[in-house]
């Protein structure tokens, strides 16, 4: 005999609130990144990219989200992460580079957005607009342009660090 209130009689499948169920009909609970390469608006190469920039982005200035957790009461926290200050120097260098091209190209917001911060762009969430297909545009010129000027400083990114 089981002891304590009954079980109410829910449905057998819990599609949750109205929000997440429309997100889930429209594949949007995935980060976009990763939505941009399920729907094959860029290729594994430039995915690969937009994610090495987001790791020299995290390198040099932090996770870009709100952290539950003071790191600054946790030992050991004020000693840099990896200690070959050179190879950490070389990283920034080549952030800089990337960060000033993009800027001079006019691609910087767009392509940070999307790649770092994970801003859902407009042209995914409302595909049949045609008023979006100009930032569709943008964004392939930037991703690709991301593409060619990473694979300048490949010998760079793919030092490793000297722990």
């Amino acid at each position: 005999m089981r002891r304590g209130r009954p079980k109410k009689g829910f449905g057998k499948l819990d599609k949750g609130i109205n929000e997440v169920f429309w997100r889930r009909q429209h594949s949007l609970n995935k980060e976009p990144l990763d939505l941009l390469l399920d729907l094959g608006i860029i290729d594994n190469a430039s995915h690969s990219s937009a994610m090495t920039l987001r790791r020299l982005f995290v390198l040099k200035h932090g996770i870009p989200s709100i952290q539950s957790k003071n790191f600054i009461k946790i030992p050991g926290r004020a000693s840099p992460k990896y200690k070959d200050e050179t190879w950490k120097a070389a990283q920034q260098f080549v952030y800089n580079e990337v960060m000033d091209s993009l800027v001079k190209l006019g691609y910087a917001k767009t392509i940070t957005d999307i790649c770092i911060y994970g801003i859902m762009p407009r042209f995914l969430i409302n595909k049949q607009n045609p008023l979006f297909a100009a930032e569709r545009q943008q964004f392939k010129e930037g991703i690709d342009t991301l593409k060619s000027i990473l694979t300048e400083y490949r010998e760079i990114l793919n030092s490793k660090a000297l722990n």
